[in-house]
């Protein structure tokens, strides 16, 4: 029997996955493959911007769709995903043979990752060839090549381990050089595509390991309301409605998300922050290097408790259990705040505008919006005070270094406790941080 530490490549890692228990292998064969698949999703759309892929009219939606179904079957194996599977295939079968080389493999790693989802005899080696082309995706580059199979290597010795990494980070460690840059790249052939803002959340949220509604519970069945086309009375997009590109299917997404939200968040008015739009203005010119990695400090930190609360497996009562999901859904709001927030400001002029200065603004009154409505009752029970008391202090610096005044980022910032006392740690523990270039 072939070991985890044994596999070496296509042949051997089949030859693991078919000795592995019947009644979990699928699941795993999917699992694996899936992730496989979307670690070099961002080396095939990068490229669609290119005059080959725009001769043959090649688009990102066919292969989107199969990373989205491997990953609904992932997340909610129920046998109604099969067919949308079979039909997954089907759609990205065109954009195989449309693809040059050096996409072809990613296209078929993801064809083979839904494969594996449709088919339960063939899920063995469908995950070998899905992880194996993720591989061969980029043959002209060994640290590619070698990252993509080492990452996988260590999802296997995960599941070996009794693991499954549905949740897990597509990166156990730092994230390679390459793929940060075919990813910035990915993001910008889809920011000049209209109807792809869905996929940019979507494949931020399963490299980061994080659900896109909060909870994976509801996560699950999200992607399997998109992938699903089982029949007409559960399907909620046909596969007719696939086929008629990124915008329609864009709306269709839109309505089925708003059920979630509808039923998952919180009403959270802007705060009017008394600061002019020429404050911000200036205070983004002076602070415009500063600011991203602030944000990225503050987004790091929410997504740090985030993790957290996920890891708890046993809660004191139901209520409780249940007050932590409220405040996970709560945090990704934050989080998905902070992400607009950033990239607000770095897509600023070095001279921004007034305009960019408003938007800035509202952006930072949304998320004072977020501080100010935090939750008095026992969400300082559930999370960390250590916790707390980093993400108020960062808070502050990103607020001011915005141009809000100490005196209201701390007071904003000290909702996060509710008391003077740690309100005033706060604005301690913000000091040093202003001096990173705040006005």
């Amino acid at each position: 029997m072939v070991q985890a530490r044994e596999i070496k490549d296509r042949e051997t890692l089949s030859a693991w996955l078919k000795a592995r228990p019947e009644e979990t292998r699928q699941l795993e064969a999917v699992t694996l493959a899936h992730r496989a698949a979307m670690r070099v999703l961002p080396l095939f759309v990068f490229r669609l911007g290119e005059d080959w892929a725009r001769k043959r009219d090649l688009t990102a939606l066919p292969v989107l769709r199969c990373a989205l179904t491997s990953g609904a079957y992932m997340a909610h194996p129920a046998p109604e995903i099969k067919k949308a599977a079979s039909a997954a295939v089907s759609a990205a079968v065109s954009a195989f043979y449309s693809a040059d080389s050096f996409s072809a493999a990613a296209v078929s790693a993801a064809v083979s990752a839904v494969y594996s989802a449709e088919s339960a005899d063939s899920a063995a080696d469908s995950a070998a060839d899905s992880a194996a082309d993720s591989a061969d995706s980029a043959a002209d580059s060994a640290a590619v090549s070698t990252a993509a199979w080492e990452a996988m290597l260590q999802d296997v010795a995960a599941i070996e381990a009794g693991d499954l990494p549905r949740s897990a980070p597509l990166w156990a460690d730092q994230e390679p050089d390459w793929f940060e840059e075919a990813w910035q790249a990915a993001q910008g052939w889809f920011s000049t595509n209209l109807g792809h803002d869905f996929w940019i959340r979507w494949y931020e949220a399963a490299v980061a390991g994080r659900p896109l509604t909060g909870d994976w519970e509801s996560h699950a069945q999200l992607l399997t309301d998109l992938a699903l086309i089982a029949d007409e009375d559960l399907a909620l997009i046909a596969d007719e409605d696939w086929k008629q590109g990124a915008e329609h299917v864009a709306a269709l997404i839109a309505e089925i998300e708003a059920r979630y939200r509808n039923k998952r968040d919180m009403v959270v008015q802007p705060v009017s922050l008394e600061l002019s739009v020429v404050e911000v203005q200036k205070a983004i010119k002076v602070n415009r290097l500063t600011l991203p990695p602030t944000f990225d400090a503050i987004y790091g930190q929410i997504d740090l408790e985030i993790r957290r609360l996920q890891g708890i497996n046993c809660w004191s009562s139901d209520e409780e259990c249940e007050e932590a999901r409220a405040l996970i859904r709560r945090l990704t709001a934050m989080a998905e705040a902070v992400q607009t927030l950033r990239q607000s400001v770095e897509e600023a002029a070095t001279e921004p505008s007034l305009p960019e200065a408003e938007q800035t603004k509202s952006l930072l009154e949304l998320y004072a919006g977020h501080l100010k409505s935090w939750p008095r009752d026992n969400a300082a029970d559930i999370t960390d005070s250590v916790w707390r008391l980093g993400l108020s202090g960062l808070s502050v610096a990103g607020l001011t270094l915005c141009g809000v005044p100490m005196v209201a980022a701390t007071g904003l910032a000290g909702v996060l406790f509710g008391g003077k006392k740690l309100a005033d740690a706060v604005k301690a523990a913000s000091d040093g941080k202003s001096l990173m270039g705040g006005s």
